[in-house]
């Protein structure tokens, strides 16, 4: 006997829209501005799905795709249709009334749902999920989702690396103690990133936080380019002309902007922050292999 879920299930995730891109990129940015899309429904990083993405080539097919297709659909999706799941926190910047209107909000929660009724809303509405980190399974979950769209954000290294050095993110502490990030891999004593080849695990404890960021950079970018996504957006560009890209991205969605897109735009804008770096602490060899991917993966950037 095969487990199976509805095949609105399957319908839904496979036309569903995939954010991502390494980490201080832009991806929640452009998660609230596609989250805020009529009849578009955002999910930013479920933690289920963030822990099965990098299980996508371990597991058998069948059964990963039952439930990944079970953790966006009915865990996601259909919940928050019925208003059971929304960020309802103010101070997130993904709260619900950043995207979605009051009366919406409302209407969701005015009454209790049937599943068959949720099942019939979801007819209207479409899934599109963030999830960080995970431009090189892109290719593959591609291959099991054709007709899903990929979208992956892409910034300048400089910023990049400065951002994720405030965070503290690489810092030699987070090798031995508690880390802010996950999922991990660890043995007995290291924490290492789940992305992390197992070849790059020794010299990975000895790196600088800097050279681990620029690994961690191009490790996201160096096998992308314009056939792995559909719409590749430059974080850079894309905040000196924000309608217009967006506008770009909605008509190649097939989709409109909903009545809190503008407000949102309105708030985009380059953070003033001191993005300076002692490049000298850095493997010229990896910073060198960091601008490389980067320019190469703009130049597919949408323009």
């Amino acid at each position: 006997m095969t487990l199976r879920l509805l095949p609105e299930a399957s319908t839904a995730v496979s036309q569903a829209i995939f954010l991502t891109g390494a980490m201080r990129t832009g991806t929640t940015m452009m998660a609230r501005l596609v989250g805020s899309f009529a009849g578009t429904e955002i999910f930013i990083e479920p933690p289920l799905c963030y822990v099965l993405l990098p299980l996508i080539e371990d597991l058998p097919r069948e059964q990963w795709q039952l439930l990944f297709e079970a953790a966006l659909y009915e865990d996601c999706l259909l919940p928050a249709l019925a208003g059971r799941n929304l960020n309802l926190n103010k101070a997130d910047l993904t709260h619900i009334l950043t995207m979605k209107e009051p009366s919406d909000v409302e209407a969701r929660q005015r009454t209790p749902h049937k599943h068959r009724d949720l099942v019939e809303a979801s007819l209207q509405s479409r899934i599109a999920f963030k999830i960080p980190e995970m431009t090189h399974l892109a290719g593959t979950l591609s291959g099991y989702y054709p007709q899903m769209k990929m979208l992956a954000t892409v910034r300048q290294p400089e910023s990049v690396v400065a951002s994720i050095l405030i965070k503290g993110w690489f810092d030699d502490s987070t090798l031995t103690g508690p880390s802010l990030k996950w999922p991990l891999k660890s043995d007995r004593k290291f924490n290492f990133p789940f992305w992390l080849e197992p070849k790059y695990e020794s010299d990975w404890k000895t790196m600088t936080p800097i050279d681990r960021c620029c690994l961690a950079y191009i490790h996201q970018y160096d096998k992308v380019d314009a056939a792995t996504f559909n719409l590749i957006i430059d974080y850079d560009r894309f905040v000196q002309d924000a309608k217009s890209d967006l506008g770009k991205i909605c008509d190649f969605f097939g989709m409109n902007f909903g009545p809190k897109t503008d407000s949102l735009l309105g708030d985009i804008r380059e953070p003033k922050k001191d993005r300076t770096l002692d490049w000298g602490k850095a493997d010229p060899s990896l910073k060198q292999k960091m601008d490389g991917v980067y320019n190469r993966l703009v130049d597919c950037a949408l323009g």
